[in-house]
């Protein structure tokens, strides 16, 4: 069955889009692409992280989310 809103929402969509947030885009002034400003958000992140006093606990939180990496060496190099 047709349903009317199927069309509606999906204009909708296509309307709500945040280009800061989407991987690449063309407008009248080129091509841009998230890595535009990845390193100035990078530094900005970081640098909140740490005026906020907040850094021990962001570690902390990334030790406790992830497993350790664990490498076992079960050969020998050619020398």
């Amino acid at each position: 069955t047709y349903n009317p809103l199927i069309e509606k929402n999906i204009f909708k969509a296509a309307m709500n889009v945040q280009l800061g947030k989407i991987m690449g885009y063309f407008d009248d002034d080129g091509e841009h692409t998230f890595l535009d400003d990845y390193e100035s958000k990078k530094k900005k992140q970081f640098e909140l992280i740490k005026s906020e006093g907040i850094e021990d606990e962001a570690i902390a939180k990334a030790i406790k989310e992830h497993r350790e990496f664990v490498i076992e060496a079960s050969f020998e190099f050619d020398k």
